[in-house]
């Protein structure tokens, strides 16, 4: 059931005219909304090839790919959107893309004229292959336009187990904190301008497996910032808005920072009237104001709105080893952090939890990684491991994470939109800590956090290296 508020915001922006829109009005503007007037995102799996939800799709991608080069909703000119403004590897990165989304799919309505019409969601946890429905290579007498030839992979090709299998996506939904889950802070961040937009914060868990790893699998378009030419990418970003929707309805807040509620996106986006707007992000909470829900994501509680203590900015204390290092294919390099009296207590579980029942943890921060020309790599994150191998396996009780590298190598050479050559990446290292006290191993005052180049792809790698500027241990 909806609530009042709810209500009375759908019943009020239903009967706005079809004239210029501002700010996000226009996710729920449309007449002829379903679902009590919600339109409910779809899992593509369940879907029919001649499913109506897809022939709209089809119909919007096609209408878009005709329109002419200088007409804002062009194709190519919405993938544009993403390479002048889309965040990545920071806290506005979830809300941008879901702003994205809303207004894509608004075109989408407004071109095929479906005003029911809800972009469908590619679940790649169930689905690890990239939707037949985007390899047909005819539609209505014609190609189909869900074709993208740039693709490195094919139907049969199937995405790791370590990227998006149903284990991985459950420990980030377990994750509690809006930063360790969404991406963090950037970290020069101190008001709401602009110019933070796409500063460097850190990719957290959800940005960085399955988020960065999706795109690196099916590489071509959507290895570069121009993704949105790929019609795949809009389903795997939907996937990502759904993840979030989920983690929240598991009475997950999102963070009430004001720098993060207040920050505005300014002039990124047009409406299907050719109409730049601005939008904040406090206006994306809710994805029930915006006009739209998943099929399976319950609504989320009350309480998920009461804000929480942020992990990452009341660190107790701070550790770091400062010294840039160098990991070699299949080759460790490591991190050795020291830790005082009352954070090592802390390591080895012997810090009671607060009031309310708070438990301490401990964060590792792997700072100023530099992006290797060679995107076919995967740095997994181990901790203490005495024995590591290329081959030690992700089930390993050692085992922490790891990180992939989606950036766009002709952007970044170019320097147009600044030095974007550097990224950071966070990690708890609380339930690595845990599962090694389980298995009796010795905790002491110093961790040592361990990087390993691998394939991504398991073919030889080139002879790439991995530069790490720091790792930074923080101890909440």
């Amino acid at each position: 059931m909806l609530d009042d508020s709810r209500r009375d915001f759908l019943k009020g922006t239903a009967l706005l005219s079809g004239a210029a829109i501002t700010g996000l009005k226009w996710a729920s503007s449309q007449a002829q909304l379903s679902q009590n007037g919600v339109r409910v995102r779809r899992d593509i799996g369940e879907l029919a090839f001649d499913d109506p939800i897809l022939e709209t799709y089809r119909e919007a991608v096609a209408a878009m790919q005709a329109l002419p080069a200088d007409d804002p909703r062009n194709w190519v000119n919405q993938a544009q959107i993403h390479l002048d403004f889309c965040p990545h590897g920071n806290w506005f990165f979830l809300p941008w893309h879901r702003a994205y989304l809303g207004a894509f799919e608004a075109i989408c309505r407004d071109l095929t004229g479906d005003n029911d019409f809800a972009l469908p969601y590619w679940d790649w946890a169930k689905d690890p292959q990239v939707p037949a429905a985007f390899y047909e290579p005819e539609w209505n007498g014609g190609l189909n336009p869900l074709v993208n030839n740039t693709r490195e992979v094919g139907p049969d090709n199937t995405i790791p187990l370590d990227s998006t299998g149903c284990e991985v996506i459950e420990s980030i939904l377990d994750e509690t904190d809006f930063e360790l889950f969404a991406s963090g802070q950037p970290f020069s961040q101190n008001s709401t301008d602009t110019a933070f937009q796409r500063a460097q914060g850190s990719s957290g868990d959800l940005e960085r497996t399955p988020h960065n790893d999706v795109h690196v699998f099916v590489r071509g378009d959507m290895i570069t910032f121009m993704s949105p030419l790929d019609p795949v990418f809009w389903l795997h970003h939907c996937n990502v808005d759904r993840v979030w929707a989920l983690w929240n309805s598991r009475n997950n807040p999102n963070t009430d920072d004001p720098l993060w509620l207040d920050f505005t996106f300014e002039g990124n986006f047009v409406t299907p009237q050719n109409d730049v707007f601005d939008v904040t992000i406090g206006e994306l909470q809710d994805t029930l104001a915006l006009g739209y829900r998943y099929d399976n994501v319950a609504l989320p509680p009350e309480s998920a709105m009461l804000a929480r203590p942020r992990v990452m900015t009341v660190a107790r204390e701070t550790f770091a080893n400062t010294d840039a290092k160098i990991a070699k294919p299949e080759q460790e390099t490591a991190f050795a952090v020291k830790l005082s009296a009352a954070a090592t207590e802390t390591a080895q579980g012997k810090t009671p939890a607060t009031e309310g029942g708070r438990i301490s943890r401990v964060i590792a921060v792997v700072r100023d990684v530099v992006i290797p020309k060679d995107l076919d790599v995967r740095v997994r994150v181990f901790l203490n491991c005495s024995y590591l191998e290329p081959d030690t396996p992700t089930n390993d009780p050692h085992y922490v994470g790891s990180f992939t590298f989606f950036v766009d190598l002709k952007m970044l050479e170019s320097g147009v939109h600044g030095d974007h050559s550097k990224r950071s990446y966070t990690f708890d290292l609380t339930p690595t800590l845990a599962k090694l006290r389980r298995s009796k191993r010795e905790i002491t005052d110093e961790l040592k956090v361990q990087l390993i180049p691998v394939s991504f792809t398991g073919e030889a790698m080139a002879d790439i290296e991995i530069q790490a500027g720091s790792v930074e241990i923080l101890v909440t």
